[in-house]
């Protein structure tokens, strides 16, 4: 499972290659989820670390960007937890079979 930045726009050369690497041969379904409004460090607690006066300057370096940094980290929890659910328990979980209205944000790619 890949969990990326958002790529709504456009598919930058680490785009791409995630693309490359998912298509090739492999024992499994693979998946893709490229979050709408979300940058690298959305996927990590640094957002919600930060003290105010700093935010701004990591969103103008695009380090962060305007998802709100609980929302994004529920988003990475449920998805990381639902595919670790199904690869190491064999729990099938709604959430790897397509997009869901719970996270609209969230752009599925499965191959």
């Amino acid at each position: 499972m890949f969990m990326t930045e958002d790529y709504s726009r456009a598919c930058d050369q680490y785009c791409e290659a995630i693309r490359q690497m998912a298509s090739r041969g492999k024992s499994g379904s693979v998946y893709n989820l490229s979050v709408k409004g979300a940058k690298h460090f959305n996927f990590s607690d640094l957002p919600l670390r930060q003290v105010p006066v700093v935010r701004p300057l990591f969103r103008a370096a695009r380090f962060t960007s305007s998802i709100d940094s609980r929302w994004g980290e529920q988003i990475a929890n449920v998805y990381l937890l639902a595919f670790f659910d199904q690869a190491l328990k064999a729990v099938d979980s709604p959430l790897l079979k397509g997009p869901s209205s719970d996270y609209p944000e969230v752009q599925f790619y499965k191959y």
